[in-house]
C-alpha cells in the first residue's frame, strides 16, 4: 500500500505491546509537560501525513499530525512512524 503526502490515515487500536512502530514520547514524560498519557484516546484518531522521508536503510519514515489540529496527549504536535511496518500491522489504516 503506497501512501503519499497529505493522505489521511486512521490510528488502529492497540492490543498487547502498544504502538511499536510509532515513536510516541515515553509515558512518564507526558505528564511532566502537562499532558495526559491516555493511549486509549489515540485510537481512532485521524491523521494527515505532512511529510515522508526515505532513510538510508530503505524504510520510509512519515510524520503524522492530527487532522483536527489538536495535539496528541494535549502536548505532542506530531509523531514519526515507520510506514513499512505500521501499515501491515494494522496500527495505521488507510481511509
Amino acid at each position: 500500500m503506497s501512501k503519499k503526502v497529505c493522505d489521511a490515515l486512521k490510528m488502529g487500536a492497540s492490543y498487547g505491546h502498544g504502538y511499536r512502530h510509532m515513536h510516541f514520547p515515553r509515558p512518564n514524560l507526558i505528564p511532566k509537560t502537562g499532558g495526559i498519557a491516555n493511549f486509549g484516546r489515540v485510537a481512532d484518531a485521524v491523521e494527515v501525513v505532512p511529510s515522508i522521508e526515505k532513510k538510508k536503510d530503505v524504510h520510509r519514515t512519515a510524520t503524522l499530525k492530527k487532522a483536527d489540529g489538536t495535539r496528541f496527549f494535549g502536548t505532542v504536535a506530531s509523531l514519526r512512524t515507520n510506514l513499512a511496518k505500521a501499515l501491515p500491522s494494522g496500527k495505521l489504516v488507510g481511509s
